[in-house]
């Protein structure tokens, strides 16, 4: 015999529609037990989350919300047992058929005493999509933020190394204006002083630069290939120091990526490795990329000088900086990677011990 369902008004369908209302239901309807043990979950958990009809039959719910959510649930479902009728909404994690998590938008409703029923039932609903948009907004407000407290750091920096240079044109022009002389000594420190403020100008526009986001051409690179080449750009450097190369890539490896940032990227670092190796010992230089979880990884080592990265920590990249007396920089290169980097989704660390050399890690995803 067909098994019926009444409806409120006393009409009665059948299981096959109520089958049917189940499954366009925007929600996915799961009854439990007062242990918490599912005894029936509608068919639209089959489109929303794979799970086949019955699948998760007689499972405890708890055992599939997510670890962090679980102490969470389980103490608004106990309180939620004590109270008959509906019970508060909950937002927690449910586990896929793929191991992946959902979020669900959950209400339940005690009809443990009800003898009709004597169940728990739960409304809840996919809100994945929403959750998704919100992490990505508020990804993007950090970010933001990140960048304005960036530049404000940059504002500060490039208007103290701007009024130097300006306070001395000024002075220097007074006393030629004044004394009406013609020093060579005076004209020479006014040529300085312009030529460093025209220096702090010309980094303020390649640092405001760097900050832009504009979409960049995608070249076909194989990898090898370009760190050769690289290489070859520094050979007369290289012998100097007595450099011994070590690259460590595969010759298939290739990735669709910008290359004038691959470049520029590998030149600095390259060119860091030379400038910063200990004049006791030749310089060991190790270049190796490899793929891991959706992302390529360059890394470039050296057995230099090295930085005590525990002690600058966020100064490592940042705008002006120089950690050796022998630094001949304008502190730039390093930032610039990073903020090119960054602005195409990649990273860039270090790990590096004063004394001991260094390890730079470029991680690049892969779409």
């Amino acid at each position: 015999m067909e098994n019926n369902h009444i409806l409120n008004n006393g009409g009665i369908i059948s299981e096959e529609a109520f089958k049917l209302i189940l499954l366009n239901s925007r929600d996915i309807i799961t009854i439990v037990n007062k242990a918490g043990e599912i005894t029936f979950h509608s068919s639209s958990t089959k489109q929303k989350m794979s799970y086949a009809e019955n699948q998760l039959k007689g499972k405890n719910i708890l055992e599939m919300v997510h670890p962090d959510d679980v102490k969470f649930v389980a103490e608004t479902f106990s309180r939620a047992t004590q109270v008959e009728g509906a019970a508060e909404k909950v937002e927690f994690r449910f586990r896929n058929e793929d191991g992946s998590y959902l979020h669900l938008e959950a209400f339940g409703n005690n009809q443990l005493n009800n003898p009709e029923l004597n169940a728990f039932i739960i409304n809840s609903r996919d809100i994945t999509p929403l959750k998704r948009a919100i992490e990505e907004k508020n990804q993007i407000i950090l970010e933001l933020c990140r960048m304005n407290e960036n530049l404000e750091k940059y504002n500060f920096i490039t208007t103290h190394n701007m009024r130097g240079p300006l306070t001395n044109i000024l002075a220097i022009t007074s006393l030629l204006e004044v004394e009406k002389r013609h020093d060579e000594d005076l004209i020479k420190g006014l040529r300085i002083s312009s030529e460093n403020l025209n220096q702090t100008l010309t980094d303020l526009i390649l640092g405001i630069e760097s900050r832009k986001l504009d979409p960049l051409q995608s070249d076909n690179i194989a990898l090898e290939e370009l760190v050769q080449t690289e290489i070859n750009e520094f050979k007369s450097e290289l012998d100097r120091v007595n450099a011994n190369v070590l690259l460590e890539i595969n010759e298939n490896l290739t990735l669709n990526f910008p290359k004038f940032i691959l470049q520029y990227t590998l030149n600095t670092l390259i060119k860091n490795a030379i400038h910063y190796c200990k004049d006791s010992q030749p310089l060991e230089l190790k270049i190796r990329a490899f793929e891991n979880a959706s992302k390529l990884y360059i890394e470039v080592i050296d057995n230099g000088l090295g930085i005590e990265t525990s002690r600058l920590k966020d100064r490592l990249f940042g705008f002006y900086q120089r950690f050796h007396k022998q630094s001949t920089g304008r502190g730039l290169s390093l930032f610039l990677v990073k903020s090119k980097l960054e602005a195409l989704g990649c990273k860039i660390s270090v790990v590096s011990e004063l004394g001991k050399g260094s390890s730079f890690v470029v991680e690049i995803p892969i779409y």
